[in-house]
């Protein structure tokens, strides 16, 4: 019958988890800008990241959905230079506790508005 996905159970696992890293980093971005500049309850830990708070919605979110691709593409691209596969996961999900943090305080205060 042939091979399903064309896409190993490896790689797709890959993806998923720099899916969900890209995704979680952009509902951050989201979530901050809508607690700034609409609910102005929170303020912008990272200075580099307050003058995109500045800008309007849709640029913003441009502007972070290409710098946060960046990183991730990079990671992809040095996995096959991993002798062991599990650091590399490792470092998948240090990152992703990383990136989720942040949206559990955001979830937080959404539930206190």
């Amino acid at each position: 019958m042939g091979q399903l996905f064309l896409v190993s159970k490896d790689q797709y696992y890959t993806i998923k988890l720099l899916f969900l890293i890209y995704f979680l980093t952009l509902l951050d971005y989201s979530l901050t800008f809508i607690g700034i500049n609409i609910f102005h309850i929170i303020t912008e830990a990272n200075p580099i990241m307050v003058k995109f708070m500045t800008l309007p919605f849709y640029k913003g979110l441009v502007l972070k959905s290409i710098f946060s691709l960046f990183p991730l593409l990079l990671l992809e691209k040095v996995k096959s230079r991993f002798l062991n596969i599990d650091y590399y996961y490792n470092i998948l999900i240090l990152i992703l506790s990383i990136v989720l943090y942040p949206n559990v305080l955001h979830m937080i205060w959404l539930l206190y508005i």
